[in-house]
């Protein structure tokens, strides 16, 4: 799932609205900063996961299965 794949999320909408279809509807009534934060969230998670894996790959206490390093 991504932020920009609203054609499938809506076409695929359930009873739980995903955050495209959020930003879809909030689009008529005016934008909350609801939606705002908390993509901003979820990228900085996102963002703090990646740097996690990065700085155990890089001081070897994760090892990536790749021979000779």
């Amino acid at each position: 799932m991504a932020f920009n794949n609203f054609k499938f999320s809506f076409y695929n909408l359930g009873t739980i609205p995903t955050l495209p279809a959020i930003a879809w509807g909030a689009l008529r009534n005016g934008i909350e900063p609801e939606p705002y934060a908390l993509a901003s969230v979820i990228n900085a998670l996102v963002l703090a996961v990646l740097t996690a894996l990065y700085a155990l790959i890089r001081t070897g206490l994760v090892r990536t299965g790749v021979p000779g390093r």
